[in-house]
């Protein structure tokens, strides 16, 4: 697995939805896989995956997330719950275990100390009207006062505008692995 996966900082891009009124932190927000060391210097907030779901064949696999310990006092934490959709299983049925998913967001929102929670899906084209229609059922579930972060892939910002008006607070782009886009995306 890269090192860019395992610390991405999350970034603002032009298809990034405004920021609720607030301005990232000083020093961004480390995006951490699980296993990865907290960087150093510090930054304000981390974003640690708190749960994986993965979808392979007709199995529905969860999985705990693994936050880094001993956590300084005053380090936002912001979770994150990775989705993931087999490419050498593809999902069969998986839009009917959307409650496994928005169940997941909402129990990872309350170990937030930033006011925020990230749902990561790498959605397929394919599935673009599913993770829509997630990320509103997961809004919907999400108490008023809880932002909702969704990561989106790079690509995903060239494309026809489908993102606009997703519900989210903020759509983050992960820029990992742009093969031919790299040179355009950077």
């Amino acid at each position: 697995m890269s090192s860019l996966r395992l610390l991405a900082i999350a970034l603002s891009c032009a298809c990034a939805i405004a920021h609720a009124g607030s301005a990232p932190p000083p020093g961004g927000i480390a995006w951490m896989w699980d296993g990865a060391r907290l960087p150093q210097p510090l930054p304000a907030e981390i974003a640690p995956v708190f749960q994986q779901i993965l979808f392979r064949g007709t199995q529905v696999l969860v999985r705990p997330g693994h936050p880094p310990r001993g956590l300084p006092p005053g380090v936002r934490v912001t979770p994150v719950v990775h989705v993931e959709m087999s490419v050498v299983r593809p999902p069969v049925g998986f839009d009917t275990h959307e409650a496994v998913i928005v169940d997941a967001v909402v129990r990872a929102a309350g170990r937030s100390t930033s006011g925020w929670v990230q749902l990561d899906l790498e959605a397929h084209p394919s599935q673009r009207a599913f993770y829509r229609r997630l990320v509103r059922d997961v809004r919907a579930a999400l108490p008023p006062a809880v932002h909702l972060s969704a990561t989106a892939l790079a690509w995903w910002c060239r494309t026809d505008g489908w993102l606009d008006d997703l519900p989210a607070d903020e759509v983050v782009p992960m820029f990992f692995r742009m093969a031919r886009d790299g040179p355009a995306m950077r």
